[in-house]
């Protein structure tokens, strides 16, 4: 991470010389050995700090990011509502060439529940949704295909409502915040149909059963109810940017759902415990909507497909099916993953779970524009029959056995569908009349245009009630070994399910949940801390079961990205003091490595390194690696000299540099009780490395002290997602050993530089000024160096 102090396009210089005189300037020369400039630190992200060239941070192949950090800035904007409804009038003037009048629609109506006054839960007509992006209730909309003006009439304010539930939203606020060109209310819809229709020998293009009786259209010459919702459903089909973005949100809560009820399986009792995991992180993240209900089942019943109830215990259960998916914004995720409960897949469970991966993975790889969606589907089926085949479960030859279609009696429904507004969005759906069994539930057949989302789950199941009768028919029972089928009973089912977005050469896919089996069975062994942490009451912000707990980077969500932090002891001590750290300690400059004595006269408790990334450190970092133990995976809590947390931030080095400073040696004396800074090392003192990396990274406290002070300093801010080549670390001495520690959050783990003096009067001496030294030779010239210690405040 950079810290922000050069000139250059990524820093901001705020410059200050390590030299004989305290020089507060910027260095446009090169600087000596004996001095360091305050420059811009760069963010240890999840960039490599090593180097400019070198990603060392990147996420690793168990973390699938999906390129999703660009969402959020997507989301930032409207809704395309107008684009979406030109894209329907064209389709409509494309089948109907004499095309005019406009467009009606109206939202979903508020009903109450029966024998009730309490209203049923709302859910916003697609159709409606997708030509205004409004989500308000009794809404309607016109768009007149002549101007190309859209129209939303939202309710008027009803005093005897606002006495019940506030204050509704305005025309004025309506029109702000949608895609749409004027707000009007409802009480004027058939004014306004009055006047478009009025003379004009023109038609309403409406969806038939979606009008209610009040609403006139006396004044157009032609009614219209078979067109707009076909030309809806054929442009929903592929989608537009917006529409990718939030389905990739939604794929990124559902994960982070996903991951925390496999965290919680070994410690649930029963499938009821995990569907409210499930709901809560959904929640908790904003997505107060699922998609559809959730599927949480365990050990047999797996074997059902659309499995509702949810409640059974798991004791003496092999595996858990979790297909559930949140919504956000009336886009649907739709993610199936099978895990072990005990953490440890039995030989049957893994066999299987061997081919469906494959399955699922060998499909994905040939989809793109324009390929059969039925040619896929035919190639998971012969893929499920080879691997049947090598297990002994089927017996004789793949095409005979396709042929048959005894594979139907372990793969009975289609590959995967359309997604979108819907789970089984428009675009296909089953032909139950099909007479080939084998793409009977296939919802859509043909093929695939570039932009369109499709899922891809494929599964194998051991359904009694499925397979029975092709063990009673002859056609099929010659194929099937029962002997060797009746050990795999138990497994259940595993299907494993990805939303894919469908490109010209290929296909993206959107799903970050882990699914290789061997990080599933790390991730659900590792210890689960829990949704409640010992009773300590701690807000929920740091709750969230981390999603990939054993993993060597501890998260599958969306990068997050911070904005670099100056390398400036007043920012530094503005972020320390909304931490909750005492006034008696604060960060300051070190103008001078050639007159120590200055600085060892006094209690350093640690220092801050601000250094350019180069070859020569990248070599040694990697060095230094080469043959280091991985902290995430093998660090036990009680072995610890020095406190380390690994940075899975971008560009948030400077931040886990003060961390380091502040959670080792006294500096830990000066945290006050109660403060965030406080709650967050009681949090994470019982964690391993992972779990405490996971608790940093989804904390809206330290995430809002950050934010606080991010922009301050005497440079420009640049952009949190600028790439940064310099980079933030901490030097620190062990309380208990006297050994200096190098903690930098972007290695394997704390670099031990060995004993310091033992007659050292002070925390750090001439050993870790050496240290320093040594790294501004690796600078190569560079002369953007910053060094702060953290020190008593004894004035």
């Amino acid at each position: 991470m950079i810290p922000r102090r050069f000139q250059q396009s990524i820093c901001r210089p705020r410059l200050a010389v390590i030299s004989a005189s305290p020089l507060r300037t910027r260095i446009s020369h090169p600087i000596a050995l004996h001095c360091v400039s305050i420059s811009k630190p760069r963010p240890p992200s999840v960039r490599a700090p090593f180097s400019t060239t070198t990603q060392r941070c990147q996420f690793t192949s168990s973390i699938r990011t999906a390129n999703m950090s660009d969402y959020e800035t997507i989301l930032k904007g409207k809704y395309p509502a107008k684009d979406h409804a030109k894209r329907v009038a064209d389709y409509i003037r494309s089948k109907v060439p004499s095309a005019n009048g406009i467009l009606y629609l109206e939202g979903r109506h508020t009903k109450l529940e029966e024998d009730s006054d309490h209203p049923e839960p709302f859910r916003q007509r697609r159709y409606f949704f997708y030509l205004t992006g409004c989500i308000l209730a009794d809404c309607h909309y016109i768009f007149d295909l002549k101007t190309s003006q859209s129209t939303l009439f939202i309710p008027p304010v009803d005093p005897e409502d606002v006495i019940w539930s506030g204050m509704p939203m305005t025309a004025e606020e309506a029109k702000e915040k949608y895609d749409i060109d004027n707000v009007l209310y409802t009480n004027d819809v058939n004014a306004e149909l009055a006047r478009l229709g009025k003379g004009s020998g023109s038609t309403a293009f409406a969806i038939a059963n979606q009008v209610l009786d009040t609403v006139s259209f006396i004044e157009f010459e032609h009614k219209n109810f078979d067109v707009l919702k076909g030309a809806i459903e054929e442009c929903r089909v592929v989608k537009d940017d917006y529409e990718v973005a939030l389905t990739r949100k939604a794929n990124v809560i559902s994960t982070t759902a996903h991951h925390a009820v496999m965290k919680a399986v070994n410690k649930a009792k029963n499938e009821q415990e995990l569907e409210a995991i499930f709901l809560e992180r959904c929640f908790a993240h904003g997505a107060k909507s699922q998609a559809y209900h959730a599927i949480h089942a365990a050990g047999r019943a797996a074997a059902t497909l659309h499995y509702v109830h949810n409640s059974a215990p798991l004791e003496g259960k092999l595996n858990v099916l979790l297909d559930g998916g949140a919504e956000w914004d009336c886009y649907a995720s739709d993610i199936t993953r099978t895990f072990p409960i005990s953490g440890k897949f039995s030989k049957e469970s893994r066999a299987i779970y061997d081919i469906v991966l494959k399955m699922q993975l060998e499909s994905i790889k040939v989809l793109k524009e324009g390929i059969l969606w039925d040619d896929v589907h035919e190639l998971a089926h012969k893929i499920a029959i080879e691997g049947l085949l090598d297990l002994g479960i089927l017996k004789g030859e793949v095409d005979e056995i396709l042929k048959a279609r005894t594979s139907v009696a372990f793969f009975p429904h289609g590959l995967g569908h359309y997604l979108g507004m819907d789970t089984h969005d428009v675009g296909g759906t089953p032909n139950y009349a099909d007479s080939d069994p084998m793409f009977r539930y296939l919802r859509k057949r043909g093929t695939l245009p570039a932009g369109s989302l499709v899922t891809v789950e494929p599964g194998i199941y051991f359904c009694s009630f499925i397979i029975e009768p092709y063990l009673k028919d002859p056609t099929h029972s010659k194929y099937i070994d029962t002997d060797v089928l009746d050990k795999y009973w138990d497994v259940g089912g595993v299907r494993i399910e990805d939303n894919l977005l469908i490109t010209k050469t290929g296909s993206e896919n959107l799903t970050p949940t882990i699914k290789d089996p061997e990080e599933i069975e790390k991730f659900v062994g590792s210890s689960y801390i829990g949704i409640n942490i010992a009773g300590r009451g701690l807000s929920n912000s740091y709750l969230d079961p981390p999603s990939l707990f054993s993993s060597p980077v501890p998260t599958a969500m969306a990068p997050k990205y911070f904005i670099p932090l100056e390398s400036n002891p007043d920012v530094f001590n503005a972020l320390i003091t909304c931490l909750g750290i005492s006034p008696n300690l604060r960060f300051q400059d070190v103008w001078t490595l050639e007159d120590t004595n200055e600085l060892l006269s006094i209690p350093v408790l640690a220092l801050v390194l601000v250094f350019p990334t180069t070859p020569a450190y990248d070599a040694r970092a990697q060095t230094d690696d080469a043959d280091a133990d991985d902290w995430m995976v093998t660090h036990q809590e009680d072995d610890e000299d020095a406190l380390w947390f690994k940075q899975t931030i971008h560009n948030a080095c400077g931040l886990y540099a003060i961390l380091h400073a502040l959670a080792n040696g006294r500096a830990k004396d000066f945290i006050q009780p109660g403060s965030v800074l406080d709650t967050l090392f009681s949090i994470t003192a019982p964690m391993n490395p992972a779990q405490a990396a996971m608790v940093l990274e989804t904390s809206k406290e330290l995430e809002a002290a950050y934010d606080s002070v991010a922009k301050q300093g005497s440079t420009v801010a640049p952009p949190a997602e600028d790439e940064v080549n310099h980079h933030y670390i901490c030097f620190v001495k062990s309380p208990d050993t006297g050994h200096l520690f190098e903690l930098d959050g972007d290695r394997k783990g704390p670099v031990d530089r060995g004993v310091i003096d033992e007659d050292q009067r002070v925390d750090l001496g001439p050993k870790s000024l050496e240290l320093v030294r040594e790294y501004i030779k690796m600078g190569e010239g560079d002369v953007n160096f910053s060094l702060m210690a953290l020190v008593e405040n004894t004035s």
